[in-house]
């Protein structure tokens, strides 16, 4: 079932439709993506709204994808450890 959560970004209030589930995390990511961009728009007062916001999206995408190349590393590795693991239980 959607409901409406209401979040704060840059003082302005905004509702958003989501399910019960989604709740939790959307505020969490609201709370996380206002601390950013608060940070940002601290660092470079005179920056535009769109400057900032577009230094943000830079920065979360880099955060994405150092995550995932992380994550596939990791996930690379288990599997190496398996095979050989699988390979000494064969022997």
């Amino acid at each position: 079932m959607q409901s409406s959560v209401e979040i704060e970004l840059l003082d302005k209030k905004f509702s958003v439709s989501c399910s019960a589930e989604q709740k939790d995390g959307l505020l969490q990511s609201a709370k996380y993506l206002n601390g950013h961009l608060k940070d940002i728009q601290a660092n470079t007062p005179t920056a535009g709204l769109m400057n900032n916001v577009l230094k943000l999206a830079l920065n979360l995408s880099y955060e994405l994808t150092t995550t995932k190349t992380v994550q596939q590393r990791a996930e690379f590795k288990i599997n190496l450890l398996n095979a050989t693991f699988e390979q000494l239980i064969d022997k």
